[in-house]
């Protein structure tokens, strides 16, 4: 079980932004951190571009609060 959880949360870590793909967006100022307070947490962000827009997703998919 414990190695099971060890790859669900590098596969976790490896969803979010890393810190060279925020700075690619120019104007935008944003730093991110996320530690999950269980063994792998639920919750996700992301930074994107697209066609000159920035869109910034948030969600807490496990619903732990």
């Amino acid at each position: 079980m414990s190695a099971e959880l060890d790859v669900t949360r590098k596969i976790q870590q490896m969803l979010l932004p890393k810190d060279r793909e925020l700075q690619e967006v120019i104007g935008l100022d944003i730093a991110g951190f996320m530690e999950a307070a269980d063994e792998v947490g639920g919750d996700y962000y992301d930074v994107l571009q697209q066609d000159g827009r920035v869109k910034i997703g948030i969600g807490d998919v496990t619903g732990h609060g």
